[in-house]
């Protein structure tokens, strides 16, 4: 139980209700500096956050060192709440609304690792609940996605490279600090914890997407997706259809035609030329005979 130094009251109704105790931010800054130091002698590697989000850019590369770890409470004075890097300390991320069903995921957590170690549980916003376990051999992040009867989105997530987690401070949106059952980090070194790979993990969501499908009727979505039958389908009859022989057209089988002939009417007679000059009034008379034919007027032949 932290130390009281004043109490917020808001009225509602004529009644005063209290709200969670606040300290002041120096102090509160002066406890997570302890509290990271803390953890960096249990093994773990502490970060400071404003609320969930670590303020340090790059800080999935942060190497915390207890001199490093003075200098945050100067450079990020506003990120009072302190997380981990889940890289060597990945943690199983509850993000369950369900009370029953987040419970059962949680005593299945229990039943796999309880026997291997400590078995830490954090509450932010209840619920959802957090579990931490320990590995050396890093592995990417491993998440499950359904959708309740009540339609809302549910999650299993094992939080892992590239990510953290958030141990201590106040949630942002409860205004309340996180809790522990079964022991806090730092009081309980990292090596204490459950020790796992990522065949174990993988083992353990498929247990507790099984436990939530058939237990509580929720439905997976997103991350185990149904294949595509029609994908399938045409992979399969692609090499069927390349073997199979081409048809023409009934177009390109059918017997051309050769244009039909103009009308006589139509048809401009053709005159061979004369090719020396003394053959050039003959043409010219046979010109206007063959001209008179086309001619509603009387017409004049061409006298040389």
């Amino acid at each position: 139980m932290q130390p009281a130094f004043y109490m917020q009251m808001s009225m509602n109704d004529g009644e005063f209700e209290e709200l969670p105790k606040v300290e002041p931010s120096w102090l509160r800054l002066q406890r997570a500096t302890t509290l990271r130091k803390q953890l960096l002698a249990a093994g773990y590697t502490p970060l400071p956050c404003n609320g969930k989000a670590p303020p340090i850019p790059g800080w999935q590369d942060v190497v915390a060192t207890s001199q490093l770890i003075d200098t945050w409470a100067h450079k990020y004075p506003g990120a009072t709440n302190t997380g981990l890097l889940t890289d060597i300390t990945p943690a199983i991320d509850i993000d369950v609304t369900h009370t029953e069903a987040a419970s059962a995921v949680e005593a299945l957590a229990r039943e796999h690792f309880e026997e291997q170690g400590y078995i830490l549980v954090r509450f932010g916003k209840a619920p959802k609940r957090a579990i931490l376990l320990y590995t050396n051999e890093p592995f990417a992040k491993i998440a499950r996605a359904f959708t309740a009867r009540d339609g809302s989105t549910q999650k299993i997530e094992v939080l892992a490279t590239g990510q953290q987690i958030v141990v201590a401070g106040i949630h942002p949106d409860t205004k309340r600090d996180y809790s522990w059952h079964g022991g806090e980090p730092g009081q309980v070194k990292r090596k204490e914890l459950p020790y796992v790979r990522q065949d174990d993990m993988e083992k353990f969501v498929d247990a507790a997407a099984e436990l939530l499908i058939k237990e509580f009727g929720f439905v997976p979505v997103g991350s185990r997706a149904k294949p595509d039958r029609d994908k399938q389908q045409t992979k399969t009859e692609l090499p069927a259809l390349a073997s199979m022989p081409m048809r023409k057209p009934p177009w390109q089988d059918a017997p051309r035609s050769s244009p039909p002939p103009k009308p006589a009417a139509a048809m401009k007679p053709r005159i061979k030329l004369p090719t020396t000059w003394a053959a050039w009034p003959l043409a010219a008379g046979l010109s206007a005979l063959m001209s008179k034919r086309h001619c509603s007027m009387p017409c004049t032949p061409m006298v040389a």
